[in-house]
């Protein structure tokens, strides 16, 4: 695809958004993350650590297009794409 200035890209790559929504990972902490803080906390305080519940939620937004995104454009053949924001977690997050 010829850009304004007459370049075209050397290697067309397509850019594919991961889709973590779809992951066996991703649907077993959307499904049963509330069911495991509940059961952890048993009323005397003793509940999940912070930092636990902190990095399931982040991941749960994490590659979501609904929680953000940047746009991005190939500098040598004009094509945009949409990058998904990542939650840039060390605990769950595989991304």
């Amino acid at each position: 695809m010829p850009t304004p200035a007459g370049r075209v890209c050397p290697v067309p790559v397509v850019h594919r958004r991961w889709r973590p929504e779809r992951t066996l990972l991703y649907r077993l902490v959307q499904t049963h993350l509330s069911t495991w803080l509940t059961l952890r906390d048993d009323g005397l305080g003793q509940s999940a650590p912070a930092l636990s519940e902190r990095e399931f939620r982040r991941y749960l937004d994490c590659g979501i297009l609904a929680h953000g995104f940047a746009r991005a454009r190939c500098a040598d053949c004009g094509h945009d794409f949409i990058v998904a924001y990542s939650c840039k977690g060390r605990g769950v997050c595989p991304s």
